[in-house]
């Protein structure tokens, strides 16, 4: 059986640089339940397979903090690691709980703040929020076109002035924020207290991870540090962050001919740029395309799983979400371990 909506990644759609963003964010906690699809719905597996929670959910997200983000029949709602409905289905949208905390919208288009009873602890009041990080949450305050984005902290005081088109989390702490307009931005990267410490003049930017960020100037990816010097000269047509120590990152002369490899943070190419795709590290191993499949290679360059993937992501605790018989969005999701055995086999 095909699924209809994907589960790795975020559920709700907003802009694809913040998509970016959260997808660097994929949270790494051990978990004892898979979110698994069949007949267009999800339900929940242990990691034997074993069924716990019948395939009865419209979504069901990543797991963060302790909770699945649960859309039932329209409605949102909290499961917990064993698949208990902690929160009853009853929000119109939801984000992934992180540092304790959800932004929840009920009824109105503006969005509030819940802990893990479900007790409203911010009240409704901003148009757009991200999730916390390091204390601190990204909110807009206005529609998506004129609106400002700040940053309050987790009582709802607003820290950080909404003054950016655009705001993303704070990691190592720093975060990327944008001036501009929907056509048009500049990013660049303030601290927690609001100041901005690299100044705002890039085309794009990620991040920052393992001490580096990834920006664009003039149609080319470079990396700077925290004090805003380019430590990796800005020549990658793309390039994603760092992890692991390396960075997947092309140097191909156009986007239809691009092919990736990995570089260290000194900027040298230590896998070669021969995969059509490649996913970040996470636990010693690396998603890659290869033609129209995915396998997986070591920090060696050296393919431990043989390609046989329409789709593949990230290790968390030893297991990798795959699909066969299709990508992300319509193919059939199963588990693998590290040997590439199957823990969960799609469409089961």
């Amino acid at each position: 059986m095909k699924k209809l909506l994907p589960f790795l990644g975020i559920f709700v759609l907003i802009s694809i640089t913040t998509s970016i963003s959260l997808a660097h964010t994929i949270n790494t906690e051990p978990r004892e339940l898979l979110p698994y699809s069949f007949d267009y719905l999800m339900g929940l597996k242990d990691k034997s397979g074993k069924m716990v929670v019948e395939p009865l959910m419209d979504w069901i997200g990543t797991y963060s903090d302790g909770m699945f983000a649960v859309d039932f029949l329209g409605k949102w709602g909290f499961m917990d690691n064993k698949g208990v409905m902690v929160i009853e289905p009853q929000y119109k949208n939801a984000w992934s709980f992180s540092e304790g905390i959800a932004a929840v919208q009920i009824d109105s288009n503006k969005w509030s703040f819940i802990d893990k009873t479900g007790a409203t602890i911010i009240d409704s009041q901003f148009d757009k929020t991200r999730i916390f990080h390091d204390g601190l949450c990204a909110v807009r305050i206005g529609p998506e076109d004129t609106g400002k984005w700040g940053y309050i902290d987790k009582t709802g005081k607003i820290i950080i002035q909404p003054n950016y088109f655009e705001a993303l989390d704070f990691h190592e702490g720093l975060a990327a924020v944008s001036r501009g307009n929907l056509y048009s931005q500049k990013w660049g990267f303030i601290n927690k207290s609001g100041r901005e410490t690299i100044e705002i003049i890039y085309d794009w930017a990620l991040d920052f991870s393992d001490g580096l960020a990834v920006v664009r100037l003039d149609g080319k990816h470079g990396y700077i540090d925290k004090s805003g010097n380019i430590a990796i000269e800005a020549k990658y047509i793309s390039a994603r962050s760092f992890h692991e120590g390396l960075a997947a990152a092309s140097t191909s002369p156009d986007m239809i001919s691009e092919k990736w490899g990995f570089i260290n943070n000194a900027g040298t190419m230590v896998i070669d740029a021969q995969y059509d795709y490649c996913n970040r590290f996470s636990e010693g191993l690396a998603a890659v395309k290869v033609g129209l499949i995915f396998g997986y290679i070591n920090a060696d360059g050296k393919m431990i799983i043989e390609p046989k993937f329409d789709d593949a992501f990230e290790f968390i605790d030893g297991i990798a979400e795959v699909y066969i018989e299709g990508g992300m969005m319509m193919g059939m999701m199963g588990y693998i371990d590290m040997k590439g055995e199957y823990i969960v086999k799609p469409g089961i």
